[in-house]
């Protein structure tokens, strides 16, 4: 019976320049055109990683809190309003 790993799919690394089958250029690096598409992928969940990491570090900080605070007042008064849309 096999186990699927957890792992995800493997990971694609960039070519050398000079290899004469790297001839798709994704962000700067170069990989084989079958490459270009997981590597795209690849460095898209990187990305989206990234942002969550430094959106929740934000988060913690005392202007992250507060602009929380604000945001979620500011999502109370609108579905108020939406509710009372003569309470305005």
């Amino acid at each position: 019976m096999e186990e699927k790993s957890s792992q995800p799919e493997n990971i694609i690394r960039p070519r050398d320049h000079r290899d004469p089958r790297a001839t798709v250029n994704v962000n700067g690096a170069w990989y084989y055109p079958e490459e270009a598409e997981q590597a795209e992928r690849q460095n898209a969940a990187r990305r989206a990683a990234h942002e969550q990491k430094m959106h929740d570090q934000w988060l913690q900080t005392a202007g992250g809190k507060l602009c929380m605070e604000f945001y979620e007042a500011f999502q109370e008064y609108k579905a108020y309003l939406e509710q009372n849309p003569h309470a305005w």
